[in-house]
Order: structure tokens, then sequence, then C-alpha cells
């Protein structure tokens, strides 16, 4: 049988990265979870929250469903040639995006929502100001916003949204995030030297999940298995105040993970493969928690495999309410998580649920 020819496709770069750029945003990605409930982040965030004054608050809560939490500005600035390392200097550059790149923004935070919710996002669709106004209106509604009129106002008027983001950008930088940044700089810096030894004594790289447990000593979700066809850069970021959180980001042909480079944060949650069998089952029941938590296990149950568009609409809530639920589910392995392109198909982990009535009739947990 003869074979054609295939191009092998090369393995992807892995690269470490201090970018303030990225922390000011993630900071911003973790302020909005502490202040909307999405899960537990620890004292940095919650510390920074409470100090956020009463007007950032509503800009944050008129602008974070198209920045998509702040997960938008963080693909943003690592998309920069330049990637200053002071305040004054990533402030400039913000200041200097014109209207165009606050509507493409705007317009990608979007696109991003229809993906999540396994909707194909179709070609165009923001040519038209009736299109993509309608499109942030829905985005809005999905996100439960607190003032959608604002955000309407302020998409159609893009100069102005970005008028906003850094009057936001600057309060959360007072708010925290610069003193963390000026104390925490050093260790971050140090974390992208050992990452750089850590992937060099890798080689040849093993998968990049793989790849992330041993740089990050943290347990990624069973989707990032897939999502990097394509990946010809990854970047390793870390982060100031993620504890044992890991967020990952895909633009065209890079990704991004970022993490704490923290062993074990203070307040944060073991990975699954350290944690022992008291700590899981412990986390496992803080996750099915709640009415909202139980309504979507149950659905789950019933139907079997969802995407998070079918869960909100099964469940009648929002997108970002499916978030909220489905995160803790997830880090307690007690769901299945699988990838299809942008979308993410949820199911019931029975072997997990049936490892979890065995601790519970066998007494639970770790004993003294």
């Amino acid at each position: 049988m003869r074979e054609g020819l295939v191009a092998a496709t090369p393995p992807p770069r892995v690269r470490p990265r201090l970018s303030l750029g990225a922390n000011v945003a993630m900071a911003m990605v973790l302020v909005d979870y502490t202040l909307y409930g999405r899960q537990p982040v620890g004292p940095w965030a919650e510390g920074a929250a409470a100090a956020l004054p009463p007007q950032a608050r509503l800009d944050l809560a008129a602008v974070r469903a198209v920045l998509v939490h702040g997960l938008v500005l963080r693909d943003a600035f690592l998309r920069l040639a330049e990637d200053p390392r002071d305040w004054e200097g990533l402030r400039r550059i913000v200041a200097a995006w014109d209207a165009p790149v606050w509507r493409g923004l705007i317009a990608e935070g979007c696109a991003s929502n229809i993906a999540h919710s396994g909707d194909a996002v179709p070609p165009g669709w923001d040519a038209e100001e009736a299109a993509f106004l309608g499109t942030v209106d829905a985005v809005a509604a999905e996100w439960n916003a607190g003032d959608r009129p604002r955000l309407r106002r302020l998409a159609a008027d893009p100069a102005a949204f970005g008028r906003v983001v850094l009057d936001l950008l600057n309060a959360l930088w007072e708010a925290g995030a610069g003193r963390a940044w000026v104390a925490e700089a050093p260790r971050l810096e140090a974390a992208c030297r050992a990452a750089e030894a850590g992937v060099h004594a890798l080689r040849p790289l093993p998968p990049i999940p793989v790849l992330v447990g041993r740089i990050t000593g943290r347990h990624p979700p069973e989707d990032w298995r897939t999502g990097w066809d394509g990946v010809r850069t990854v970047w390793l970021v870390p982060c100031f105040g993620m504890g044992a959180l890991l967020a990952r980001g895909r633009d065209a042909d890079a990704a991004c993970v970022c993490y704490d480079p923290n062993p074990v944060p203070a307040g944060g949650t073991l990975p699954p493969a350290e944690a022992g069998e008291g700590t899981r089952t412990a986390a496992a029941l803080q996750a099915l928690a709640g009415a909202a938590r139980t309504g979507v296990w149950q659905a789950l149950r019933r139907d079997g495999e969802m995407y998070a568009g079918q869960i909100a609409a099964v469940c009648r809530a929002g997108a970002s309410a499916v978030s909220r639920v489905m995160g803790p589910l997830e880090q307690a392995g007690l769901v299945r998580v699988r990838r299809v392109g942008p979308a993410k198909f949820f199911s019931i982990d029975d072997a997990a649920v049936e490892a979890l009535i065995e601790t519970l009739r066998s007494g639970g947990g770790n004993r003294p």
C-alpha cells in the first residue's frame, strides 16, 4: 500500500513569560470571581475586592460580561510585542488603544461567550452595528449584567468603553494589584527561571498537560487533555494571588497557562493527585452543596452529557450561572469534561461518584 507524504507538525515552543499585563488582568479575574461567587480564590482577592471603590465595582459590573471576567484583556496583553514591567508603561499602552481596538476586544469577548455556549460563531456577525449591539445585549442578559443599558451605550462608543476599562485597571492597581506586583515580581521572575530550567530538563517534551503538571505542581483538569491542536507557542505565566488555581487561554496559534508558583498555596486546594481522601471527600460534598448545583447535577444524571448551553436551557439559567456551578463540580472531579473545539461537554463521572459513596459508607475520609 502506498502512502503519501504527510507534513510533520513540530512540537510547540514552551516559554516562561513574566507579564505585568497578564498579572493585572488576572487580578481583575480573581476580584470578579470573588465578587460574583464563582469559586473561592484566596485572601489576596478578598482583600483587593474589599478595597475596590464603589465606582470601580459599578464599572466591573458593566464590562465583565464582554471582557469574560478580564480574560480578554489578559490575552490582549500577551499579544503585545512590548511587555513593560512598570505600571506607567503599561498604562500608556492601554491609553493609546483607539476605538477600533476596543471594538475588536468587545467582539472577541462576545465571540468567546457564543463559543462557550456551544454555538457556532457566524462569520461577519459584528460587521453590522445592529447585529453587534444585539449580540452585546444577549451576552449581557446571559450574564445577568447589572447595568445593561450602560454596557450597550459603551459598546456603541468603544472609546468610552476603553476609558472605563482604564479607570477600572487604575482602581485595581490602587486596590492592591500594584503592591502585590512590586512585592511579588522577584518571586515570579525566579519562577520563570525555574520553569525554563524545568522545560529544558523535560526534553523531549511530554504532552502539554503533563508538562504543566510537572512545572506548576498542579493537576490540570481532564478537559486540558485536548484543545492544544495547532498551538505553536505555550506561554507559562506565573501570577500572584491565584492560589491553587490554573487558568488556560487560547489565542490563534498561541496558548497560555497562568499559575501561582507557590508549591502549596495557603488557603488553596491541593491537586487531586496529592490530596488525602478526607480532603477529596470534603471538596466533593462542598461542590454538591446548594440548590443550583444540585439541580445541574440531577439534570446531568437524568439527561446525560450536555454542553453548557444545553445545561443553561434545561435548568433555565444564564451562562454565567452555569459556569459558577460547573467550576466546583469539575474541580472536585465529580464531572467529566470533553472539549469539542471551543465547546465543553459535561457528564457525570460515575467512578468518582461510586468512590465518594463508598468512602461515606466506610466512615469517610482520613482518621486521626
